[in-house]
């Protein structure tokens, strides 16, 4: 009997209603990314099904409702901590106006079809139309990807997100206090002086405090965590007590501590880790629990309501991002980037209107018509950013003078000894002549026990191997071990450890490359890593080489370790006496003839030119069985990545097995995680590139016709 009164619904057992929320942050994102859906939606969508709205599993009780108002503090906390002032100080002047237009344009428009299309209420109207004016920089990283930051459209977006927000949380506090009939002169005065006062004590008080306290206190992270988390609650409970949402507190925490806590540090990953992971994905679930779509089924108005919203949310966002255009010259391309890098509504939007429901400022209709203008924005957002910051950075030299040039270091990853010698020796034909780096071969284990044996058979192999090359690498060649749950994750972190700039992986002779190319192992290995990394499959020793035909797609060299590649590449086929063969398009033969020319290189090269895939299609009939393939790709959010390649490189391996084959991705631009929703996959713009292709096949298909 007690067991059937755990299976009561909704559950009331704390230990079974944690399990639960625990599965649906691991499950949903994993299962809603196979039907393109962002993690963020997800979730929701997960808390709307678990909720009283739904199949009634869980109750929205004040466990969940303290875990979500924690998860609904922390965004905001982490959307002032993540922005970033450096950008925003070179374009101040220009992201002023930008932050003006975008605030003024969206909450004057949405005011006016508020109040007298929707008859709403004054203060109603002011609040969704001030939902307008926010934004938040959820397809920041796709312009990171396509190396196009030091642009001023980046620099005005980011600097119009610090203003407009601001201006939109104020005003925020400002109309819940009308809202409750608490707008007097007393609270004036208290605003005044209070809000002066709390500015203070956060904004000037809480840095020195924190530079004290990681000082002289603890030097371990997950005390100065504890430590940040504090700053961040006391700052949102005295943002309460001076008549301000806690929000604000926490956007204004994250902002004075925006500058002490490095975006790459070990303290840093453990706020994104420890948000991303329970608190925030705790909001998320909170938010579907209180939204009921059964409303949208009940007749065309409300769909056409939510739908709206949309419309008047971008709409108001593009004629914003169009008179900064004007006003500074501004192409058509970077008008779109910058309407693109600010349509999302997310974060702030989604903590303002929560807030406002739980006060019963704004009814059901809108807050679920608030959930899907972020999904239809944030699609939107990551379809302009991707297409038009695509367009900029084609279009224009990608600037790489600012790049550290890191001496090359190279690792090789092993685990099958009959790979062993020939990935060395791979290694070393793609090592500078005169380096003094080390070759860091590299073995994972997953259980301790192994470490003594394993590593001994290993450092026999290696000792073997160095006498069938050349007795001098003895001093070139260091044997690196890790203990991790899995080979991936032990690689990548040995990369980052070691600095390594060139990765080499070998698979089996009786695999294809596909087989790994599109496996989890690689996938995790090549979406982490942002290193040249060689995908290597040798058949037959390197040195009966004859010729090495370098197969590049269109747009490479603007991938930023093209230069590198070429160099080491034309390393090889002077270390193995071949031939090199690059096919490749015009403009590339141009910038690779430049390579050569600049660095001096002496090397035997001839040059292929083609148009498209299926001029490229007639070399590979010239292809003989001592001949090395190695082709030149994109990581699948490359700046020149290309689908139909990716196809043709997958039916090439399938077809040349008896071939050596060398699949290169270059070096690409480190991808900024900032804003929580990076780690939420609404960034991840791979639905986004899907339809993009679709697109342009589309597009292709009409002109061909013509």
């Amino acid at each position: 009997m007690n067991f059937l009164q755990h299976l009561e619904l909704p559950f009331k057992n704390p230990v079974i209603i944690f399990a639960i929320v625990l599965f649906v942050i691991l499950l949903s994102p994993i299962i809603l990314k196979k039907f393109k859906i962002p993690s963020l939606v997800g979730l929701i969508i997960s808390g709307m099904i678990l909720g009283p709205k739904g199949f009634y599993i869980l109750e929205r009780d004040s466990s969940i409702i303290l875990f979500g108002t924690v998860g609904l503090l922390y965004i905001m906390f982490l959307a002032g901590l993540e922005l970033d002032f450096n950008i925003f100080q070179k374009n101040k002047n220009k992201s002023l106006v930008f932050g003006f237009l975008t605030f003024i344009i969206p909450l004057s428009i949405g005011y006016i079809i508020c109040k007298f299309i929707f008859q709403f209420s004054e203060l109603t109207s002011l609040l969704v139309a001030s939902m307008f004016s926010t934004h938040t920089l959820v397809s920041y990283p796709i312009v990171s990807r396509l190396g196009i930051l030091k642009k001023d459209v980046v620099g005005i977006a980011v600097g119009g997100t610090i203003f407009t927000d601001t201006a939109v949380l104020i005003l925020f506090a400002i109309i819940i206090k009308m809202y409750v009939g608490e707008l007097n002169a007393f609270f004036w005065l208290k605003l005044l002086i209070g809000s002066s006062l709390f500015v203070f004590i956060v904004y000037y008080l809480f840095p020195k405090l924190t530079k004290w306290f990681f000082k002289n206190i603890e030097p371990e992270s997950i005390w100065q965590y504890i430590f940040i988390l504090a700053l961040l609650f006391t700052s949102a409970f005295l943002a309460e007590i001076v008549g301000l949402e806690p929000i604000i507190g926490a956007f204004l925490a994250g902002l004075s501590l925006n500058k002490l806590i490095p975006h790459n540090s070990a303290l840093m990953d453990k706020i994104d880790f420890v948000g991303n992971a329970i608190f925030i994905p705790f909001f998320l679930i909170s938010v579907g629990m209180i939204i009921d779509l059964s409303v949208l089924t009940k007749g065309t108005e409300s769909i056409i309501f939510a739908l709206t919203l949309s419309f008047i949310a971008l709409i108001t966002k593009w004629i914003a991002a169009y008179f900064t255009g004007k006003i500074y010259s501004y192409n058509k391309n970077n008008i779109n980037l910058l309407f693109g890098l600010s349509a999302s509504h997310a974060a702030a939007t989604l903590a303002i209107i929560i807030v406002a429901f739980n006060i019963e400022l704004v009814n059901e209709a809108i807050l679920n018509g608030t959930i899907i203008l972020i999904l239809i924005t944030c699609i939107t957002s990551s379809f302009f950013t991707e297409n038009y910051g695509r367009k900029i950075a084609l279009s224009e030299d990608i600037s790489k003078d600012d790049t550290i040039t890191q001496k090359q270091r190279i690792m090789v990853p092993v685990s099958n000894p009959e790979n062993i010698k020939n990935l060395i020796e791979l290694g070393l034909y793609l090592k500078e002549s005169n380096s003094t780096e080390m070759i860091y071969p590299l073995m994972v284990l997953e259980n301790e026990e192994e470490i003594i044996e394993k590593t001994t058979k290993c450092r026999n192999i290696l000792d073997q191997t160095i006498k069938q090359i050349s007795p001098n690498l003895y001093n070139k060649i260091q044997l690196a071990v890790r203990l991790d749950i899995s080979p991936s994750s032990g690689i990548i972190r040995a990369v980052k450890e070691l600095m390594i700039t060139d990765l080499v992986i070998g698979i089996s002779k009786k695999h294809i490359l596909s087989d790994f190319l599109f496996g989890n192992i690689a996938e995790n290995i090549v979406n982490e890593l942002n290193q040249n990394i060689y995908i290597a499959k040798i058949v037959h020793p390197l040195n009966t080489t004859e010729k090495i035909f370098v197969l590049i797609p269109e747009y490479s060299e603007l991938e930023i370790g093209f230069e590198n590649v070429i160099i080491s590449l034309c390393r090889l086929s002077n270390n193995t006496g071949s031939i090199i063969a690059f096919c490749c398009n015009n403009k590339t033969y141009l910038y690779i003839r430049n390579i050569i020319k600049a660095n001096k290189l002496i090397v035997t090269a001839s040059f292929e030119i083609f148009q498209n895939l299926n001029d490229l299609n007639k070399f590979i009939e010239w292809i003989q069985e001592d001949d090395l393939i190695a082709i030149i790709h994109s990581r699948n959010k490359g700046i020149s990545f290309n689908n139909e390649f990716n196809n043709f490189v997958n039916d090439i391996s399938n077809n040349l097995v008896n071939n050596n084959f060398l699949l290169i991705l270059p070096e690409q631009n480190p991808i900024v995680k900032t804003e929580d929703y990076t780690k939420f996959d609404i960034l991840d713009s791979s639905a986004v590139k899907e339809s993009l292709n679709l697109i342009e096949k589309i597009t292709n298909f009409f002109k061909k016709k013509k």
